[in-house]
C-alpha cells in the first residue's frame, strides 16, 4: 500500500518524509548530536515545512518539546552523577529556562516559514478558519459522520470496522478505498504483525525491567522513537472522529518509528543467528506481495 501510495500524486510521502526528518532531528538532539543552533535551525525548518505540508504531522511538535526536554535531562544526570537534583519536581524551573532559550527560536523559525500561508489562508477562508477545515466540511456536506455509524449500528461494529479496514487498508486495499486482495493475504499479514508487535512488546518490557543496563540516550531513543509511534497512532483516531474514514496511510508518518519496533520485536523474539536470513526472507516475501497485488488484484478489478 505504501509503494501504491508513492505512485499517488498526493502529499502523504512528503508528510511522511517531513516527520522522518523531524524525528531524526529529535533523536540526534537527544542523544547530543546536534547543539542548541543546529537543533532550532534544521529542527525549525522542518516543522516549518510540516506546517505547510500536512496536518497529521502538525502533532510532531511534541517531540521538539521532548527532544530538548530529554537532552537537558540527560546532561544534568551526567553533569550530577544521576538526575536526583531534578527528581524532586518533573519541570524545574532550570530545565524549563534553558529548553525555552532553544525551542522559542525553533518554532520561530517555523512561523517565519509557513507563516505566509496561514496568512493566505485566513484571506480566503477566513481568521477563524486557518486550517481550511470548515470550508472542508462544506465541501463533504451529506458524508455520514462518526456519530450517525454509531447510533445506525452500534459502537461495537463501529470500532471493529475501523480496526479491520484500518489494518487491511495500510496494507493492501487499493484504488479509492475498492479493491481488496484475498483474505489469506490479510491472515498472512496479521500473523506477521502480531509476531512482530508481540516481540516488541517483550523488546520494551526488557528495556523496562532492565533500564540499569541501558544509557540513557538509549531509553530516551526509544521514548522518543514511541512518541512518534502513539502520535501517528492518535492523529489517525482522530481524524475519525468526526467522519468514517480509517485509511491506513493516516499511519504511514509513523512507519519509521513501527519499522524500529517491529524490527526489535523481531530480533528479540528470533535467533540473532537467523537475523539476516529473516530479514531478507520478509523482503522477497514483500515484493512478492507486491507483484501479486498488482498482477492479480489491481489491473483485473481497475481494468473493468
Amino acid at each position: 500500500m505504501h509503494l501504491a501510495m508513492s505512485a499517488a500524486i498526493n502529499n502523504d510521502m512528503l508528510a511522511e518524509i517531513v516527520m522522518a526528518v523531524i524525528l531524526l532531528c529529535c533523536l540526534w538532539r537527544a542523544q547530543g548530536k546536534l547543539d542548541a543552533k543546529r537543533f532550532f535551525i534544521f529542527g525549525g525548518l522542518a516543522y516549518g515545512a510540516a506546517l505547510l505540508t500536512k496536518t497529521t504531522i502538525y502533532s510532531s511538535v511534541v517531540l521538539l518539546v521532548g527532544a530538548e526536554y530529554a537532552y537537558r535531562y540527560i546532561q544534568n544526570a551526567k553533569q550530577n552523577s544521576g538526575a536526583a537534583r531534578w527528581s524532586a519536581r518533573l519541570f524545574p524551573r532550570p530545565l524549563l529556562i534553558s529548553s525555552i532559550r532553544t525551542l522559542a527560536p525553533l518554532f520561530g523559525i517555523s512561523l517565519a516559514v509557513a507563516g505566509l500561508w496561514f496568512v493566505r489562508n485566513a484571506s480566503v477562508y477566513g481568521a477563524n478558519d486557518l486550517l481550511g477545515w470548515a470550508r472542508h466540511d462544506l465541501v463533504v456536506a451529506g458524508q455520514p459522520t462518526t456519530a450517525q455509524f454509531i447510533a445506525q449500528y452500534g459502537l461495537r461494529n463501529v470500532v471493529f470496522d475501523f480496526f479491520a479496514i484500518s489494518f487491511k487498508s495500510f496494507w493492501a486495499q487499493f484504488g479509492w478505498m475498492g479493491v481488496l486482495v484475498n483474505d489469506r493475504f490479510y491472515t498472512l499479514l496479521f500473523g506477521l504483525s502480531a509476531a512482530a508487535t508481540f516481540g516488541a512488546l517483550l523488546w520494551v518490557i526488557r528495556l523496562t525491567r532492565e533500564r540499569k543496563n541501558f544509557s540513557l540516550e538509549t531509553r530516551w531513543t526509544w521514548i522518543l522513537l514511541g512518541a512518534a509511534l502513539a502520535l501517528a497512532v492518535a492523529a489517525h483516531v482522530y481524524y475519525n472522529l468526526k467522519y468514517v474514514q480509517p485509511q491506513g496511510r493516516y499511519l504511514f508518518p509513523g512507519l519509521a518509528p513501527l519499522a524500529a519496533f517491529w524490527a526489535a520485536g523481531l530480533y528479540e523474539i528470533f535467533n540473532a543467528r537467523y537475523a539476516r536470513a529473516l530479514f531478507a526472507m520478509i523482503y522477497l516475501g514483500m515484493l512478492a506481495l507486491d507483484y501479486a497485488a498488482l498482477i492479480w488484484f489491481i489491473v483485473p478489478q481497475l481494468s473493468r
